[in-house]
């Protein structure tokens, strides 16, 4: 489905409207009766966890009314998970096992949430008993 932002905008364009977490679509080319047509938007998840909100759908110019959309059970939009350490990581490591040897340790990780310097973000790691 081809949709604008405004009537004969850009395609590809919606206008979002944050006071009502909206999101609004203007059809730029005809549609069937019974034809299936998908539309497609990226908005950005918030930082916090949250569960997937109700979302409507609802047309204007014509009499359709206003629907509760179904949700993918295995994608709900907006789910947003607490933050954590996929599996495998994170990962330590040394450089070397001599006796009084300078050792480099290596930690590899990744991370589900942005670390954001701005925000006072820091990592913190314990245990390392011996050095």
């Amino acid at each position: 489905l081809v949709v604008s932002e405004a009537p004969g905008g850009p395609p590809g364009t919606f206008l979002w409207e944050a006071a009502t977490y909206s999101a609004h679509f203007y059809v730029l080319q005809d549609t069937l009766p019974g034809q299936v047509y998908t539309l497609s938007f990226n908005l950005t998840n918030p930082l916090a966890q949250q569960d997937s909100p109700l979302v409507n759908i609802e047309t204007r110019g014509l009499p359709l009314g206003r629907l509760l959309l179904s949700k993918d059970p295995d994608r709900p939009p907006l789910a947003v998970t607490s933050g954590f350490f996929p599996l495998g990581y994170p990962v330590i490591g040394q450089s070397s096992p001599l006796p009084s040897a300078n050792n480099l340790i290596t930690v590899t990780f990744r991370a589900t949430v942005p670390l954001f310097p701005g925000t006072s973000t820091y990592v913190t790691m314990t245990g390392f008993a011996g050095a």
